[in-house]
């Protein structure tokens, strides 16, 4: 059982993290200016959009100031933060 624990704790935190790796290319890549109609970019918008949007629906659009949205920012923090939680949960660490 100790091992499934690890497994699926590892294998959650390496999703997180490439998702929170994915989060900053989106990031970077929505301050550069190119065509946005580019596969990888659909492909990057479509995996980020979902979670973004309810980060924003969650707080109410709190996290947007002018033109600048720290939704994005509020989910890297809190994705490492829910990692921490699940260790917990599962007794590992």
């Amino acid at each position: 059982m100790l091992v499934f624990k690890y497994y699926l704790y590892h294998m959650f935190s390496t999703l997180i993290w490439f998702y929170i790796i994915g989060l900053w290319i989106y990031i970077i890549a929505s301050y550069i200016q190119f065509d946005r109609n580019v596969r990888w970019f659909r492909f990057l918008e479509a995996l980020m959009a979902p979670p973004l949007r309810w980060v924003r629906k969650l707080t109410g659009g709190r996290t947007q100031f002018g033109m600048i949205d720290f939704s994005p920012m509020v989910l890297v923090l809190v994705l490492p933060f829910l990692l921490t939680i699940l260790s917990w949960l599962l007794g590992i660490r």
